[in-house]
């Protein structure tokens, strides 16, 4: 479905940028915001650190086309 959705964007005349598996925020945010949340931040299972949390599409679109 992802490759069906890269390709589908790939080929829009408005679409200008596609970035994949793009972090939403910087690390120490994201921990912030699930420390005052009151939840258990992800870490990987091996190392125990922190894992960054991503999007799997960001698209930047020219608004004027289309």
């Amino acid at each position: 479905m992802e490759q069906n959705y890269f390709h589908l964007t790939e080929y829009s005349d408005s679409v200008v940028d596609i970035r994949e598996k793009f972090p939403l925020l910087p690390l120490e945010e994201t921990i912030v915001i699930a420390e005052e949340l009151d939840l258990k931040y992800p870490t990987d299972p091996k190392t125990n650190e922190p894992i960054a949390l991503t999007t799997d599409f960001l698209l930047t679109v020219d608004k004027m086309i289309g």
